[in-house]
């Protein structure tokens, strides 16, 4: 019973001290032109250190802000309403751009996480994962292209998945380890067809063949 109200004190305290730290800073008529809301830091006059940044189209920014410009780390919220695919971008941002590594999350459920240079996503290195743990748009070793199951934490194909090569090659089933590992069906790049069991990214015991 003590530490609850210990606790509940605590968190009192905590509050007020948040209160009365944000006391002199209040939301103001836009920065610019446009009726965008802040509520942050200032310094000559522009925006610099810590701030929210509510525009008038429903879009947020928390985070760090330097001369007036999305600087340093922060988290981008779109409006649901908008048209962009991504909901959330967190990351660290230069010029209003998110550069570096960062992640976002996309209305259809996927998530990108990786290398960004200037707004842009490279590819190559990074990947969407959805709600089940398929990861898509993978680009393995620089040109294989690869969607499917992975292990945990990584871009390794484990499980089934779907691996299409630069030359045109595609592998469909199941996965160990980043090598081909179970049933699977492959398809020449002149479109014949082979299923059967693969282990060490070979095919042991063939099954059907057709042209």
């Amino acid at each position: 019973m003590r530490k609850s109200s210990v606790f509940l004190w605590a968190v009192i305290f905590v509050l007020v001290c948040a209160t009365t730290a944000f006391a002199d800073v209040e939301w103001m008529d836009t920065m610019t032109s446009n009726g965008n809301k802040y509520l942050g830091f200032v310094e000559n006059g522009d925006l610099n250190g810590f701030g929210c940044y509510r525009m008038t189209t429903g879009r947020e920014y928390y985070g760090l802000f330097s001369n007036g410009d999305f600087s340093g780390f922060g988290i981008y919220v779109y409006k649901d309403s908008e048209e962009e695919t991504a909901y959330l971008t967190l990351g660290y941002f230069i010029e209003n751009k998110i550069n570096r590594r960062g992640i976002i999350h996309y209305k259809d459920g996927l998530r990108y996480e990786g290398p960004y240079e200037n707004g842009e996503r490279l590819s190559k290195v990074g990947y969407t994962l959805d709600e089940y743990g398929f990861v898509k748009d993978i680009l393995l070793n620089g040109s294989d292209s690869y969607t499917g199951e992975v292990s945990p934490d990584t871009t390794t194909p484990n499980g089934f998945g779907i691996l299409i090569k630069q030359d045109g090659a595609i592998y469909v089933g199941q996965f160990a380890s980043g090598n081909r590992e179970g049933y699977g069906l492959y398809v020449s790049p002149e479109k014949h067809f082979a299923s059967g069991t693969w282990a060490d990214d070979e095919l042991v015991d063939p099954g059907a063949e057709w042209k």
